[in-house]
């Protein structure tokens, strides 16, 4: 900023110089404050009279300077460095903060619309399931190619309601879902409740003996009421279909 010179120069008194050695000189310079880059300049020559140095035997002719001055451009600098690091940790605190809640919030509705689509009483899907399925495949029926197919219904449904009670009739259609729901948990198929008694299983990969030998199994063995569950399977033929 300015061409001002500093000679507050002190020589270090531990030390005595001669010809052909090194000595350590200690300076303290005072740099304005509103200095940018200021600059050390070291000139040195031979005295004119040697004889009144009994330090000092000739010129320096090596020298290094240690630079620990903070000025006002440095500061300026390292301030808009902490700004940069700050506003980048901010960004990304934010982008993490942002994906967080999205992941949560995805979370949540894949959940309630799970939650919608399944049935209350039986644990199954719902019948709007059921029919966005259909949907589905409709939209692309090759699928059903690869796909094995069950429509089940309780037997005798209106005498159990009627000599047992509806909760007897109700607790009826939970047995049959819930070993409806065995049978696909093997095969990773699903079970949809469309109504009433009748219920529909979809799944990639055959079920129908299991399934046979699942629901002879529940009748034979359950005695609280008379059990039956009617089934009916179907799957692509490529010689009937």
């Amino acid at each position: 900023v300015s061409e001002t010179s500093y000679t507050d120069i002190a020589v270090d008194p531990s030390h005595e110089t001669s010809s052909g050695s090194w000595s350590v000189f200690g300076g303290i310079f005072l740099v304005p404050s509103e200095a940018i880059d200021p600059v050390l300049y070291i000139t040195s020559v031979k005295p004119k009279d040697e004889f009144k140095y009994s330090d000092v035997d000739f010129f320096i002719d090596d020298f290094t300077i240690s630079d620990e001055l903070e000025t006002d451009a440095d500061r300026m600098r390292a301030h808009k460095r902490m700004i940069r690091i700050i506003s980048a940790c901010v960004f990304a605190a934010a982008v993490i903060a942002f994906a967080v809640i999205m992941l949560i919030s995805g979370r949540k509705l894949r959940r309630k619309l799970d939650e919608a689509a399944k049935d209350s009483m039986t644990g199954t899907y719902n019948r709007n399931a059921y029919e966005q399925r259909i949907k589905q495949l409709s939209l692309k029926p090759e699928k059903c190619k690869k796909l094995f197919f069950a429509v089940c219904d309780v037997n005798g449904l209106k005498y159990l309601n009627d000599n047992y009670g509806h909760q007897t009739g109700d607790h009826c259609i939970v047995k049959c879902a819930h070993l409806l729901l065995d049978v696909m948990k093997k095969c990773g198929g699903k079970v949809d409740r469309t109504g009433g008694d009748e219920i529909v299983c979809i799944a990639p990969k055959k079920f129908k003996n299991d399934l046979r030998q699942t629901l002879e199994n529940e009748e034979n063995s359950f005695t609280d009421y008379p059990f039956a569950v009617a089934a009916g399977t179907a799957a692509y033929s490529p010689y009937e279909d």
